[in-house]
């Protein structure tokens, strides 16, 4: 049977809660939209995500139309758990969101790369590599330059790895929502987290090329309340005992085509 194409995610702001799509065209800036705007703690001058706004893990976001490749972020719209919407075209949104975070804050759409002074995706992957007591403060790396994502716009997991999460935390509410993947493969192989033994092969989506590169190290994110799941420490105490803390893996578009993908279409995995 196939490798195909089981979920796709997008998450309109960085670390609300995401979007589950269909279909969406592939870039090598990821899927469009992926992370468009994020908060930024204003006396520090840097954009922040739910290690510091863990509150932000039960605020949905919604595009008030669709994004496409190459074309301005669009407005989104944010969802309180009470109910209250707030649309980023609204004079208040900073004060708003300032009152509910309790932190002098604003939201940002993506910038160009000339806007941003952040660390380079080279530095960050290295951050990526460091034991994980030296990435624990990963606050310092938030973005790469012109992007919201953490280090490659890609995060891929496949079913065989919640699967295998679930069975080892038979008691814990498992769900994609604590892991945030862009991309979910059905049908990967054996073994229980395959996609480790992707990195460095390549990913083929119709006319779209997809490099591996890293695995991706997983950090107290996974242990938060996140919409109506729990906060539960186990998620990350085992991961650290079976797979060293990561979980999926990190990849990018290496082709320069760009294509439209939709769930049950075939991944080819390379040799």
């Amino acid at each position: 049977m196939p490798s195909t194409v089981h979920n796709i995610f997008r998450y309109p702001v960085k670390s609300t809660l995401g979007e589950s799509l269909e279909s969406t065209v592939l870039t090598q800036k990821g899927i469009p939209g992926d992370r468009g705007w994020a908060i930024r703690e204003e006396n520090i001058g840097v954009h922040r995500g739910a290690k510091r706004f863990p509150e932000l893990m039960h605020v949905s976001s919604r595009y008030v139309q669709n994004p496409t490749a190459n074309a301005p972020i669009p407005p989104v719209v944010l969802k309180f758990p009470d109910g209250t919407s707030l649309d980023t075209r609204s004079g208040d949104v900073d004060s708003e969101l300032t009152k509910r975070l309790k932190k002098k804050v604003s939201i940002w759409p993506i910038l160009p790369n000339t806007v941003r002074n952040k660390p380079s995706n080279a530095d960050l992957v290295d951050a990526f590599q460091r034991p994980h007591e030296t990435i624990a403060r990963q606050d310092l790396y938030e973005t790469v330059p012109g992007h919201h994502f953490d280090a490659f716009p890609l995060l891929i997991m496949t079913t065989n790895s919640l699967n295998s999460i679930t069975k080892l935390l038979p008691q814990s509410k498992i769900d994609w929502r604590r892991f945030r993947p862009n991309l979910v493969i059905a049908n990967s192989g054996p073994g229980d987290f395959p996609e480790f033994d992707w990195i460095g092969k390549e990913l083929i989506f119709g006319n779209i090329l997809v490099k591996v590169h890293m695995a991706c190290p997983r950090c107290i994110m996974t242990t938060l309340p996140v919409d109506n799941l729990p906060a539960d420490d186990e998620v990350l105490n085992t991961l650290r005992k079976h797979t060293d803390s990561n979980l999926g893996v990190y990849a990018s578009v290496v082709s320069s085509s760009e294509d439209v993908i939709s769930i049950g279409d075939t991944v080819v995995i390379s040799d």
